[in-house]
């Protein structure tokens, strides 16, 4: 089902396509699949060559009894990374809330993001003001799937410091012009736009993954959300390193079941236990 609106203002980047499994006895797991592009690119429709990337997550999740939403948002700079958040939180409510009526089980609620879209997917699991200002409870997420996440920890300097202008030019508030370099005290926004910063006991499990391939950051930024998870008490585990592509063809190997990217992310939504 394609362009299904979760938010009835006509905004394209309001809506999502719903991708069902075959019928079942049993209500099936729920991925809402959020895509990347660096805050202010992207698109559910996206294609690359004779790709069809993110609609190929959906099919993927699909072919192996699981019901996909794959969403979009707006994009920075007409929107700021708040109503961005925002955004996909909507969606996932919307899901949720729809979930039973094509199947679903409401109650194993997944999501899943690569790239921006794994940062904004880690936020809204961890900080539950989010989903809270959307209608639904804490917990309403049973686990985080992300895969070659950027933007986890804003204040790390060793995997930052060379993107800082970049990530300030996403996060800073308006009239923030950033320094020559980074420094080790970080600025607030850096702090409040960081997932890491919510890091909970009782936060979501989370399935970290990463590519051989890419610039050390992605695998850094994911230690480090890892270890702010271990740090409050939650239930981690090791971060996965997979071999493919540099980071920009990453996406092309989420839908691929002869990889081991698809595999371990279906096997984490279908036996991963839920608390909600």
């Amino acid at each position: 089902m394609a362009d299904v609106a979760y938010r009835a203002d006509g905004n394209a980047k309001h809506r999502l396509d719903f991708y069902l499994p075959d019928a079942s006895p049993q209500p099936t797991p729920v991925v809402v699949f959020v895509h990347g592009g660096g805050w202010n690119t992207g698109d559910k429709n996206l294609t690359l060559g004779p790709h069809d990337l993110y609609a190929n997550v959906g099919r993927f999740f699909a072919r192996h009894g699981v019901l996909a939403a794959v969403v979009n948002y707006r994009l920075l700079p007409s929107v700021d990374w708040r109503t961005q958040t925002e955004d996909v939180a909507e969606a996932v409510a919307f899901v949720r809330k729809q979930a039973s009526r094509y199947g679903g089980n409401p109650q194993r609620l997944f999501l899943m993001g690569h790239s921006a879209g794994a940062q904004l997917a880690a936020r809204i699991a961890l900080d539950p003001s989010w989903l809270d200002a959307a209608g639904l409870p804490d917990r309403s997420v049973c686990g985080v799937v992300s895969v070659s996440g950027a933007g986890f920890d804003l204040t790390h300097v060793p995997s930052i410091r060379d993107d800082y202008a970049y990530f300030a030019t996403r996060f800073a508030p308006p009239g923030f012009v950033p320094r020559r370099s980074m420094s080790s005290l970080p600025d607030p926004w850096q702090r409040e736009a960081s997932p890491t910063t919510f890091a909970r006991a009782d936060a979501p499990p989370f399935r970290l993954m990463v590519l051989r391939a890419e610039a050390e950051s992605f695998r850094m930024q994911a230690d480090r959300l890892n270890r702010a998870l271990q740090q409050a008490g939650a239930t981690t585990s090791p971060v996965e390193v997979y071999d493919g592509g540099p980071h920009s063809l990453g996406a092309v190997l989420l839908s691929r079941a002869d990889l081991g990217i698809a595999r371990s992310a279906l096997r984490f939504v279908q036996t991963t236990p839920c608390a909600g």
